[in-house]
């Protein structure tokens, strides 16, 4: 496949995946809340460029072997387009087109023993008019169809290939009845014995200079006429592809170096009657790059929301809305946090711009003016003060912590529980106490039942 046709497929690709990207981009449900698609009513058109590849097949006296739409010689197509009416149907076009055309003798219109080939590069340049139906739609469609007139200048410049090159030499073809090619003649060759060769296919000898069937010199250039049809896809409002044929009808019948004039010197060739022309099939991807949108997108925050006056009132002026004010009537000049509340700076529920004492400690009651009441409420109103962990300890109110060290912070083993404490480490263990009741069952202890509970007092106290 050619290069450039592979080219314009990744290009096609690509702008398929892009466009396909951006419209799930649009289907975004917040994007469709928030906003609101309108059509624009007069949008400005600029020109529209179109660019793709494409297969010339030629008509004339000779003609691509086994034609086919896409069995041609590839070319390419440059165009650029505009509107020039206000219901944007028609379209005026300039374009260009580069390829080549080629044919040979294997054509119901010349012998196959004149042995005749040709090939030439072509060059298009043309203007146009392209009406696409938009006025029968009420909506954009999905597929448009177009059809389109031209006028075209073709410059062309046919070259055979008539010689082989061999070893630097060009020898000329010979063929013969058998239907093989030669580089002798069938009359000096031996048919055992001389080479059999294939058309190297350079096209080395220019035709228009060469005045092979003596018709004379004649122009490269050329006038034609031309007629377009085929179908656009959109893919985004600034992209789409075609697909379209075009037939080129020219006003001459040189570009396959025969014309009528040679059947003057050839009698016994039959040939066709009328000018030359060739088929151009072609795929282009159209982008518009400059016109004006065709939709807008508008914001629609707000838009079908009543307007509440009261929704943005500030009625104390503290700069806190009062839909979200928590001490509305503050007085004015007043600072105020971000609830619209005037600050507290010993928490003690007074604000600051009342409070005549402002550094009263925290929980201790306060009169209205903020003045603290620790003087004349009695002491057991009053808040207790936390002390360090280092400073606490348990105050004794069991009869077995009478023996309570407050010196050293602990309880003395009491002496009648000494034994328990096998170990002498001054503390009543789990396991000691575990074994001193598995002897009380036993009726192996003197221990009653009041000094078993007594001893489980002991033991959590600890």
């Amino acid at each position: 496949m050619n290069k450039g046709f592979k080219f314009f497929l990744l290009l096609l690709v690509s702008v398929f995946i892009s466009s396909n990207a951006f419209s799930q981009e649009d289907d975004d449900p917040w994007m469709q809340v928030l906003t609101d698609t309108i059509i624009n009513e007069n949008p400005v058109y600029m020109p529209v460029i179109g660019i793709g590849p494409g297969y010339f097949n030629f008509f004339g006296e000779m003609q691509n072997p086994g034609w086919s739409p896409l069995n041609g010689n590839y070319g390419g197509k440059l165009n650029i387009s505009v509107f020039v009416d206000k219901r944007h149907s028609m379209r005026f076009n300039f374009g260009v087109m580069y390829g080549s055309l080629n044919g040979n003798s294997d054509s119901k219109y010349v012998p196959s023993n004149m042995n005749h080939n040709f090939k030439t590069t072509l060059v298009v340049g043309g203007v146009g008019i392209e009406y696409n139906f938009a006025h029968m739609y009420k909506q954009k469609p999905k597929v448009s169809p177009f059809i389109g007139l031209g006028v075209e200048v073709y410059n062309y410049s046919p070259k055979a290939d008539m010689f082989y090159n061999k070893n630097g030499s060009n020898l000329p073809y010979y063929y013969w009845n058998d239907g093989t090619v030669r580089l002798v003649s069938q009359a000096e060759g031996n048919s055992l014995t001389s080479e059999i060769v294939t058309p190297d296919g350079d096209y080395e000898t220019d035709l228009s200079t060469l005045d092979l069937f003596k018709t004379g010199s004649y122009s490269q250039v050329a006038i034609g006429l031309s007629a377009d049809a085929g179908v656009d896809f959109p893919l985004t409002d600034r992209a789409s592809i075609r697909f379209g044929s075009s037939l080129h009808y020219a006003f001459s019948d040189n570009i396959d170096n025969i014309t009528d004039k040679v059947h003057d010197n050839y009698p016994e060739v039959a040939i066709k009657s009328g000018n030359d022309y060739y088929v151009f099939t072609y795929t282009t991807f159209n982008l518009d790059l400059f016109s004006s949108d065709e939709s807008k997108i508008v914001q629609n925050v707000y838009a079908e929301a009543d307007f509440d006056e009261e929704l943005y009132e500030d009625e104390d002026n503290d700069n806190v809305l009062d839909l979200s004010d928590m001490c509305l009537g503050t007085p004015f000049g007043v600072e105020v946090d971000s609830l619209g509340c005037p600050y507290d700076k010993d928490n003690d529920g007074v604000p600051d711009y009342k409070d005549l004492q402002n550094d009263t400690k925290y929980g201790y009651p306060v009169d209205a003016d903020g003045k603290s009441l620790i003087d004349v409420l009695h002491p057991s109103l009053l808040p207790v003060e936390a002390v360090e962990r280092e400073y606490a300890y348990m105050i004794p109110v069991s009869k077995s912590w009478s023996t309570f060290d407050s010196k050293n912070n602990k309880i003395v083993i009491p002496k009648k529980f000494k034994s328990v404490d096998t170990d002498g480490d001054g503390f009543i263990s789990y396991d000691e106490v575990l074994k001193i009741i598995d002897l009380f069952f036993d009726f192996k202890t003197d221990f009653k039942v009041e000094d078993i509970y007594e001893l489980n007092e002991l033991f959590f106290a600890q």
